[in-house]
């Protein structure tokens, strides 16, 4: 009996790691002075419950970030991006705006999806 719980378990972690992934997508910017949408699309047929947005890079003044239009506008100096910014997301297109701003300098943006099947 004990054997047959071990192997359910093997069994359902082996599930698990092997039938989840992420789609990923970054871009580099170096200009902001006009207002960038950046998308990418969720995987067809699968389930995704998050999106991750990572910023890297170096630069002076502030970037500003939205969901969309009409969520709240984050503001970020080099020193106060987060390690990640974490959105719920349910399939389909995810957008996120990089907003006019007086930032100079290199960063790059990088949105992953986690899905599983």
């Amino acid at each position: 009996m004990r054997f047959l719980t071990t192997a359910c378990i093997c069994l359902i972690l082996f599930c698990e790691i092997s039938c989840s992934g992420t789609e990923k997508k970054s871009w580099k910017i170096n200009s902001f002075d006009q207002k960038r949408t950046i998308s990418i699309n969720s995987p067809e047929g699968k389930t995704v419950n998050n999106a991750n947005v990572y910023i890297k890079g170096k630069f002076s003044g502030k970037i500003k970030i939205q969901k969309q239009e009409g969520y709240p506008i984050a503001e970020f100096t080099e020193d106060s991006i987060p390690e990640r910014l974490f959105y719920d997301f349910y399939g389909g297109e995810f957008q996120i705006n990089l907003l006019e701003s007086n930032a100079r300098g290199n960063i790059e943006l990088t949105i992953e999806i986690p899905y599983s099947y």
